[in-house]
Protein backbone atom coordinates (compact mmCIF):
# COMPACT_ATOMS: atom_id res chain seq x y z
CA UNK A 1 0.00 0.00 0.00
CA UNK A 2 1.24 3.70 -0.82
CA UNK A 3 0.36 6.68 0.70
CA UNK A 4 0.00 9.97 -1.33
CA UNK A 5 -1.21 13.64 -0.22
CA UNK A 6 -3.72 15.13 -2.25
CA UNK A 7 -4.48 18.11 -0.42
CA UNK A 8 -1.55 18.96 1.91
CA UNK A 9 -1.86 21.38 5.48
CA UNK A 10 -1.18 24.81 5.54
CA UNK A 11 0.51 26.43 8.03
CA UNK A 12 2.05 25.29 11.43
CA UNK A 13 0.12 23.82 14.09
CA UNK A 14 1.61 26.46 17.12
CA UNK A 15 1.58 30.16 16.13
CA UNK A 16 5.22 32.04 16.11
CA UNK A 17 3.77 34.15 18.40
CA UNK A 18 3.26 31.83 21.48
CA UNK A 19 6.16 30.24 20.50
CA UNK A 20 8.10 33.40 20.82
CA UNK A 21 6.60 33.85 24.33
CA UNK A 22 7.52 29.94 25.20
CA UNK A 23 11.31 30.54 24.26
CA UNK A 24 11.19 33.88 25.39
CA UNK A 25 12.25 35.67 22.88
CA UNK A 26 12.50 39.40 22.37
CA UNK A 27 9.70 40.93 19.90
CA UNK A 28 12.94 42.94 18.36
CA UNK A 29 15.00 40.26 18.13
CA UNK A 30 14.04 39.22 13.87
CA UNK A 31 16.81 36.64 13.79
CA UNK A 32 15.75 34.37 16.29
CA UNK A 33 12.52 34.81 16.10
CA UNK A 34 12.67 33.25 11.67
CA UNK A 35 15.32 30.16 13.55
CA UNK A 36 12.12 29.15 14.95
CA UNK A 37 9.71 29.68 12.34
CA UNK A 38 11.41 28.01 10.02
CA UNK A 39 13.80 25.90 11.54
CA UNK A 40 12.80 24.89 15.63
CA UNK A 41 8.90 24.91 14.99
CA UNK A 42 8.60 22.44 11.84
CA UNK A 43 11.37 20.02 13.21
CA UNK A 44 8.80 20.04 16.45
CA UNK A 45 5.65 19.12 14.57
CA UNK A 46 7.57 16.75 12.39
CA UNK A 47 8.63 14.83 15.75
CA UNK A 48 5.33 15.31 17.66
CA UNK A 49 3.46 13.71 14.07
CA UNK A 50 6.31 10.80 14.32
CA UNK A 51 5.19 10.48 18.21
CA UNK A 52 2.27 10.47 17.59
CA UNK A 53 1.94 8.38 14.31
CA UNK A 54 -0.22 10.39 12.76
CA UNK A 55 -1.28 14.01 11.29
CA UNK A 56 -1.57 16.83 13.46
CA UNK A 57 -3.17 19.17 10.32
CA UNK A 58 -6.00 18.33 8.61
CA UNK A 59 -5.08 17.05 5.04
CA UNK A 60 -6.85 14.54 2.25
CA UNK A 61 -4.27 11.46 1.73
CA UNK A 62 -5.42 8.41 -0.17
CA UNK A 63 -4.04 4.73 -0.62
CA UNK A 64 -3.36 3.49 -3.58
CA UNK A 65 -3.24 -0.72 -3.81
CA UNK A 66 -3.27 -3.02 -6.98
CA UNK A 67 -5.86 -4.94 -5.80
CA UNK A 68 -7.92 -5.67 -3.10
CA UNK A 69 -9.62 -9.39 -3.94
CA UNK A 70 -7.43 -10.91 -1.58
CA UNK A 71 -6.84 -8.23 0.97
CA UNK A 72 -10.54 -8.66 3.44
CA UNK A 73 -9.77 -6.20 6.16
CA UNK A 74 -7.36 -2.85 5.28
CA UNK A 75 -5.50 -0.89 7.87
CA UNK A 76 -4.96 2.60 7.12
CA UNK A 77 -1.61 3.19 9.61
CA UNK A 78 0.10 6.11 10.11
CA UNK A 79 -3.33 8.52 9.67
CA UNK A 80 -5.08 8.18 13.46
CA UNK A 81 -8.45 8.73 12.99
CA UNK A 82 -9.54 9.34 9.54
CA UNK A 83 -12.89 9.99 7.93
CA UNK A 84 -13.05 7.92 4.34
CA UNK A 85 -14.41 9.95 1.72
CA UNK A 86 -14.45 7.68 -1.28
CA UNK A 87 -12.81 3.67 -1.86
CA UNK A 88 -12.54 3.41 -6.03
CA UNK A 89 -11.24 0.86 -8.51
CA UNK A 90 -10.71 0.41 -11.92
CA UNK A 91 -12.85 -2.01 -13.22
CA UNK A 92 -12.37 -4.56 -16.68
CA UNK A 93 -12.23 -2.04 -18.98
CA UNK A 94 -10.05 0.34 -17.18
CA UNK A 95 -12.91 2.84 -16.00
CA UNK A 96 -12.72 4.14 -12.66
CA UNK A 97 -15.51 2.88 -10.72
CA UNK A 98 -16.46 4.15 -7.22
CA UNK A 99 -17.44 1.76 -4.17
CA UNK A 100 -20.62 2.30 -3.00
CA UNK A 101 -20.93 3.71 1.09
CA UNK A 102 -23.06 1.03 1.57
CA UNK A 103 -20.46 -1.66 0.69
CA UNK A 104 -18.00 -1.48 2.92
CA UNK A 105 -17.43 0.15 6.58
CA UNK A 106 -14.61 1.79 8.86
CA UNK A 107 -13.78 1.87 12.12
CA UNK A 108 -11.15 3.70 13.97
CA UNK A 109 -8.64 1.84 15.99
CA UNK A 110 -6.04 2.27 17.80
CA UNK A 111 -3.75 0.82 15.23
CA UNK A 112 -5.38 3.27 12.52
CA UNK A 113 -8.46 3.31 10.42
CA UNK A 114 -9.88 -0.58 9.56
CA UNK A 115 -11.79 -0.26 6.09
CA UNK A 116 -13.50 -3.53 5.69
CA UNK A 117 -16.45 -4.80 2.76
CA UNK A 118 -19.55 -5.67 3.76
CA UNK A 119 -19.40 -8.77 1.83
CA UNK A 120 -16.12 -8.64 -0.30
CA UNK A 121 -14.19 -6.40 -2.46
CA UNK A 122 -15.51 -5.78 -6.35
CA UNK A 123 -13.28 -7.41 -8.91
CA UNK A 124 -10.90 -4.96 -9.76
CA UNK A 125 -7.18 -3.27 -10.03
CA UNK A 126 -5.89 0.23 -9.12
CA UNK A 127 -7.62 0.86 -5.62
CA UNK A 128 -7.93 4.16 -4.17
CA UNK A 129 -9.23 5.03 -0.91
CA UNK A 130 -9.25 8.68 -0.18
CA UNK A 131 -9.51 9.60 3.43
CA UNK A 132 -9.26 12.93 5.50
CA UNK A 133 -7.10 13.20 8.76
CA UNK A 134 -5.62 15.05 11.38
CA UNK A 135 -6.77 17.82 13.54
CA UNK A 136 -9.47 20.86 12.28
CA UNK A 137 -8.49 22.76 15.58
CA UNK A 138 -5.41 20.96 17.46
CA UNK A 139 -6.06 20.01 20.91
CA UNK A 140 -4.35 22.46 23.43
CA UNK A 141 -2.72 19.16 24.83
CA UNK A 142 -0.34 18.90 21.59
CA UNK A 143 0.19 22.26 21.47
CA UNK A 144 1.21 22.51 24.67
CA UNK A 145 3.39 19.82 24.02
CA UNK A 146 4.98 21.20 21.07
CA UNK A 147 5.79 24.40 22.83
CA UNK A 148 7.73 22.45 25.62
CA UNK A 149 9.84 20.70 22.79
CA UNK A 150 10.01 24.77 21.20
CA UNK A 151 11.58 26.14 24.33
CA UNK A 152 13.96 23.08 25.12
CA UNK A 153 15.21 23.03 21.43
CA UNK A 154 15.92 26.44 21.16
CA UNK A 155 17.80 26.94 24.79
CA UNK A 156 19.30 23.59 23.74
CA UNK A 157 21.00 24.13 20.67
CA UNK A 158 24.11 21.60 20.89
CA UNK A 159 24.32 18.04 20.72
CA UNK A 160 23.46 16.63 24.22
CA UNK A 161 20.51 14.76 26.37
CA UNK A 162 17.96 17.02 25.07
CA UNK A 163 15.11 15.67 26.58
CA UNK A 164 15.33 16.10 30.95
CA UNK A 165 13.53 13.57 32.68
CA UNK A 166 10.89 16.43 33.95
CA UNK A 167 10.05 17.42 30.11
CA UNK A 168 9.92 14.23 28.66
CA UNK A 169 7.59 13.19 30.82
CA UNK A 170 5.48 16.27 30.44
CA UNK A 171 5.34 15.68 26.75
CA UNK A 172 4.68 12.05 26.72
CA UNK A 173 1.90 12.83 29.56
CA UNK A 174 -0.19 15.23 27.05
CA UNK A 175 0.23 13.35 24.12
CA UNK A 176 -0.31 9.92 25.17
CA UNK A 177 -3.77 9.76 24.81
CA UNK A 178 -3.55 10.78 21.25
CA UNK A 179 -1.29 8.69 19.96
CA UNK A 180 -2.07 5.80 17.38
CA UNK A 181 -0.88 2.08 17.56
CA UNK A 182 0.15 1.95 21.24
CA UNK A 183 -1.92 -0.70 22.55
CA UNK A 184 -4.33 -0.28 25.16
Amino acid sequence: MRYETVTAPTGEPIELAAAKVQARIDDADDDEAAYLQNTIIPAVRRATERYLRRPIRAGQYKAVLADLEQRGVLILRGYGPAVITSVSYLDAGGVRQTVPVAAYGTENVVEGVLVKPVTAWPDGTAFEIAFDAGFGAVPEDIGLAMLLLVAEFYAKREVSAVFGDAQCSAYDWLLDDYRCGVGL
